[in-house]
């Protein structure tokens, strides 16, 4: 009886290992920045943060000196501040340049009445890091390290 669980538990692993590398992201830079966009306009549009956040690396750090703690807090207050938008993104253009990557797009959240509130381009550094698939397959995933012109609010009175 031992012996049979034993043997059913290396089964077991041995399919959970094979599944990982089997369905590892094999994508060109291309499709998988272009995916990170997409994923982080939908979870705007969802007004889901955790989704947001996900797309942000931790070593995140931008022009304004927002870190990635001060930019989830900022996202945060933002998204329970303005209870309904629409965003509007235009197509973003992406130029390489080894593991790192530079996305120019712009952005438009406008309120249900239609007049816009936040409009501007916008410029994300994002960087290949480090990440494991399935737990164990190591892996390089693209998430923003920095942004330029985000215009985000950085004082206390905003709290």
């Amino acid at each position: 009886m031992r012996k049979a669980i034993w043997i059913a538990v290396l089964v077991i692993v041995i399919a959970y290992v094979a599944v990982a590398f089997a369905t590892q992201d094999r994508r060109s830079d291309q499709a998988k920045v272009d995916a990170l966009v997409a994923r982080g306009t939908q979870a705007v549009r969802d007004r889901n943060l955790i989704g947001v956040v996900s797309c942000v690396s931790t070593n995140y750090r931008d022009e304004a000196g927002i870190g990635y703690d001060r930019l989830r807090i900022l996202l945060a207050q933002a998204m329970r501040t303005e209870t309904n938008y629409t965003l509007t993104t235009s197509s973003p253009v992406t130029t390489f340049d080894g593991d790192q990557a530079t996305v120019t797009l712009h952005i438009t959240l406008k309120h249900a009445i239609g007049d816009p509130f936040y409009d501007r381009d916008l410029t994300l550094e994002l960087a290949k890091e480090n990440a494991s698939h399935m737990l164990i397959v190591p892996a390089k995933q693209w998430r923003v390290t920095g942004s330029r012109n985000l215009g985000l609010p950085t004082t206390e009175s905003v709290f």
